[in-house]
């Protein structure tokens, strides 16, 4: 009923009272179409439309009667699910259930006395729909009256004999029905309350669901930059790992060199040690004494260290080796 309001009436400015879920006996409509009967109010007139819906849950209006020309309402048996509207010509429904029947005819019986001021004919009912109250008809109905003009059987819209009544017993009847008034009016106000209340809660749903897709859209926008800063760090751990191997090569390298040093010096000292040729050697054998004993051992130990360092072998990485 709320999603007949809000597609069918909203645009219209109409507020719906009373749906029923109705077909038409004699009709071959497909399984796939459904047809309601809405009831509803604007500006102080109420209208009786007629509604289809389909498979796509589309809903189209196929026929409206101001409640106005509603001439007579025939309930054909309190225990039947069928009944008739008369406006320009009777129509003939079936309801789901008599329940429902007996509900959809107490409101437009409700709007009928409350904004036509008058009722219309009422036919084959026990008591008086609407208002909450139940008075008997049998004392105020006078009999079925047959129309001249009846339809034959073969037409299924055929109207039923109605039983009336008179402008006074329905201006009686309206007297009563406002005395009473407090309990449509209570039950009116609970509705149009409750409406308020559901569209107040559909509005918050729709900000809710809105206010969620902002935070889920900001969210996801913080997880992509985390993934992305993800993505510069691990960047950036790959180019650390190449400098770390680039300094480790470089600090090998200089270990290498450093112990080259080392070895190179040791070398140069040993070379240093073993080919070094004293002053005196160089004066004995520049200017030798031969007539002199000290002198004659000075010059032949000199010539035997300049001898052996001739002689002296060089191994490449090696030790110096003395002949």
């Amino acid at each position: 009923m709320f999603s007949l309001q809000r597609v069918v009436f909203d645009e219209a400015a109409e507020r719906l009272v009373a749906a029923l879920a109705a077909s038409r006996p004699g009709k071959k409509e497909k399984k796939t179409k459904t047809n309601f009967l809405c009831l509803t109010v604007k500006t102080n007139e109420s209208f009786l439309h007629r509604v289809r819906v389909t498979t796509d849950e589309s809903y189209t209006k196929k026929k409206t009667w101001p409640l106005q020309a509603l001439t007579a309402i025939d309930n054909v048996a309190p225990d039947s699910r069928q009944f008739i509207l008369t406006f320009d010509r009777s129509y003939e429904w079936i309801a789901p259930n008599v329940t429902e029947k007996q509900r959809f005819l107490e409101a437009i019986v409700k709007s009928c006395r409350r904004y036509n001021k008058t009722l219309p004919q009422l036919a084959n009912f026990q008591s008086i729909p609407g208002g909450g109250i139940t008075v008997a008809l049998h004392e105020h109905m006078p009999s079925a009256v047959p129309d001249e003009n009846q339809q034959s059987d073969d037409d299924p819209y055929q109207e039923s004999a109605a039983a009336t009544l008179s402008k006074q017993q329905q201006e009686e009847m309206a007297a009563v029905f406002e005395k009473y008034d407090w309990a449509t009016t209570d039950v009116r106000a609970l509705s149009e309350s409750l409406q308020k209340e559901l569209q107040a809660v559909e509005s918050a749903n729709v900000h809710a669901m809105i206010s969620s897709e902002v935070q889920v859209t900001r969210l996801l926008g913080r997880v992509d930059d985390a993934l992305s800063k993800l993505d510069r760090l691990e960047q950036c751990i790959s180019d650390y790992d190449g400098i770390v191997k680039r300094v480790s090569d470089q600090m090998r390298m200089i270990n290498v060199q450093q112990d080259n040093f080392v070895s190179l010096g040791e070398y140069t000292r040993q070379l240093t040690d073993f080919l070094t040729f004293s002053k005196s050697h160089v004066n004995a054998l520049t200017h030798p004494d031969f007539n002199t004993a000290p002198g004659l051992r000075l010059t032949v130990e000199a010539a035997n260290r300049l001898y052996s360092l001739l002689h002296t072998g060089l191994k490449p990485g090696g030790t110096v080796v003395l002949c």
